[in-house]
């Protein structure tokens, strides 16, 4: 098996970092199809989470009020938000028409993110998620607009 840092990001402090992989499982047990969060000043992995079925190609590390969290994309044609510090799935979805999640991006917004969605085919997506719901339920990613074409 071999297995590949297919993305990265930083945290705002600089703190942390998370690594999407890309590998290759021949047992079928989705090995490298994880993204990882370490903790800069200890060098040591933080957290681990392993919910994709093929390779993450994408990942973005955010902050809220309350708590760190991981945004990745994936060749399974999935959006997973989680928690940095625990691995617990906070809201998922599927991207539209089976496109592959190439990029991610978030952008704060009153109440919530913003999660733009970069495709395989050129077009991204905007998902929209509202974090006033205090609830240890999965929450519910939220489709804002219809496809976008080009960004000015």
């Amino acid at each position: 098996m071999c297995i590949r840092d297919s993305c990265c990001d930083t945290s705002v402090d600089g703190n942390y970092f998370v690594v999407g992989n890309n590998g290759f499982s021949s047992t079928n047990q989705h090995d490298g199809c994880e993204s990882q969060v370490w903790d800069v000043r200890k060098g040591s992995v933080l957290c681990q989470y392993q919910g994709h079925s093929q390779s993450v190609n994408s990942c973005a590390l955010l902050s809220t009020d309350s708590k760190l969290l991981v945004a990745s994309g994936s060749k399974d044609q999935t959006l997973h938000l989680w928690d940095a510090t625990s691995a617990k799935p906070v809201a998922s979805c599927c991207a539209d028409n089976n496109l592959t999640v190439s990029s991610i991006a978030v952008q704060h917004i009153q109440d919530g993110l913003e999660l733009w969605l970069g495709n395989t085919n050129g077009t991204a997506q905007i998902w929209s998620l509202d974090l006033s719901q205090h609830t240890d339920e999965l929450l519910k990613l939220q489709h804002s607009t219809g496809y976008l074409d080009a960004v000015v």
